[in-house]
């Protein structure tokens, strides 16, 4: 049913049923979310969109064992989902760092998924043409270096070092941190990690 063209006049209904089964046997999540990925229309907006609403759907029906086993993979499709051009696709994924649960379950396995993710909010703060989405990945930026700073500098760290070919491009992304590393330390009292103290900050 997830293949039909007509899926947006029916896809409540069927992300409802979908979601009984994993209320009813948490250990159907993997396989739903398996199956949701395995059909994943990438070149239809409005299509990925549903999905992804069944996704956070699912996902707050999944227990951690279960989500191990789909994180890997579940994590792939949505880094790339960070960095659609299309900003409803891009703005719909970020939006899944506003649900409590399924922030804590990604930081429950941060040293998997983070490095996954990291490099697609990367380059979204760099390159995206949406403003919305440029706040959303900031926002998203600030949890995961709030979350854990030292994981959150080796990801940084990693993808600047695979990605660094442009000096201007370098200083703009050197000016973006900086506003991030500040927002950092405004609200924690301390520097960034991996990151100067930006100046005029006290403490």
């Amino acid at each position: 049913l997830h293949k039909v063209r007509t899926l947006n006049s029916f896809h409540q209904q069927l992300a409802y049923c979908m979601a009984q089964y994993a209320e009813k046997d948490p250990r159907l999540a993997p396989m739903i979310i398996h199956g949701t990925l395995r059909l994943w229309p990438a070149t239809n907006t409005p299509k990925e969109v549903l999905f992804l609403n069944e996704v956070e759907e699912i996902l707050e029906l999944t227990q951690p064992p279960e989500f191990v086993k789909i994180q890997d993979r579940l994590f792939r499709r949505i880094s790339k989902c960070i960095m659609s051009p299309h900003f409803q696709v891009a703005e719909r994924v970020l939006f899944l760092w506003n649900n409590d649960y399924i922030v804590k379950l990604i930081n429950s396995n941060r040293q998997v998924l983070f490095p996954i993710v990291v490099g697609a909010l990367y380059k979204n703060s760099k390159h995206h043409w949406n403003g919305t989405v440029h706040g959303l990945t900031y926002n998203v930026l600030k949890l995961l270096m709030e979350a854990d700073p030292t994981l959150f500098d080796e990801c940084s760290a990693k993808h600047r070092d695979a990605g660094n070919q442009d000096p201007a491009d370098d200083e703009e992304r050197k000016k973006k941190w900086d506003k991030l590393a500040t927002v950092f330390t405004e609200k924690t009292g301390k520097p960034a990690p991996g990151m100067p103290k930006p100046t005029g900050t006290a403490g």
